[in-house]
């Protein structure tokens, strides 16, 4: 219930989503379309967009099964993301042909699924999350942009490794004319993130209660 402004966020793709499967060629070899929610969490966002996907490629080709993948961490809340699926709004009640969904478990650092089946790849609010937390000593609540000096450098060149490897896993994975659609946080060159402010507050109350023993 705390997800709504990735789920405005999300949702203000939906046509973009549409067209990329509106694309999609199905792999009469392979037999079914393959698409993948990259950093699913417990599916709120994800769900209505996957539909989206669906119910689009159905309009083409109506009885070719469908799996989806739904990545995340191996702690990810699974089960809320498996009770969201029974809901009515599920991708699952789409008409047509089979609809299987499936898990892999794992960072989306590491490959995700067998390589060259992905048709289609999804990913709301969570390529931001880097490989690694960020460098000691720069408290928590933070965004990049709140770094000076040698622990900025270290953050943008942490980021860039991050996002360089994240597209080869994901070139290796598309199929031949995949597609990806990303939303993600971002901040244009020189400028600062949104919520820069109320987050710099939040670390100075954190750093002055440390001061006073009251936080360790």
């Amino acid at each position: 219930r705390h997800n709504e402004y990735q789920l405005r966020g999300a949702l203000a793709h939906a046509d973009l989503v549409a067209a990329a499967a509106s694309e999609i060629v199905p792999d009469l070899a392979r037999g079914s379309v393959v698409l993948v929610d990259y950093g699913c969490a417990q599916g709120k966002v994800s769900n209505p967009l996957i539909r989206t996907a669906i119910e689009r490629l159905r309009r083409s080709h109506r009885d070719v099964p469908v799996h989806v993948y739904h990545n995340d961490l191996l702690a990810n809340d699974w089960a809320a993301l498996f009770a969201r699926l029974r809901a009515d709004e599920s991708y699952l009640n789409v008409a047509g042909g089979p609809v299987t969904p499936l898990v892999s478990a794992t960072s989306f650092y590491q490959p995700v699924t067998p390589r060259g089946i992905v048709d289609l790849g999804l990913s709301f609010a969570a390529i931001q999350w880097l490989s690694a937390p960020g460098p000691r000593g720069c408290g928590s609540a933070l965004y990049f942009d709140q770094l000076e000096g040698a622990a900025r450098a270290r953050m943008a060149e942490q980021a860039h490794t991050d996002w360089t490897h994240f597209l080869a896993l994901r070139a290796d994975e598309l199929a031949t004319g995949g597609r990806l659609v990303i939303d993600m946080m971002g901040v244009s060159e020189g400028g600062r993130s949104a919520g820069h402010q109320a987050w710099q507050l939040a670390r100075g109350v954190c750093e002055e209660l440390t001061r006073e023993g009251r936080l360790d």
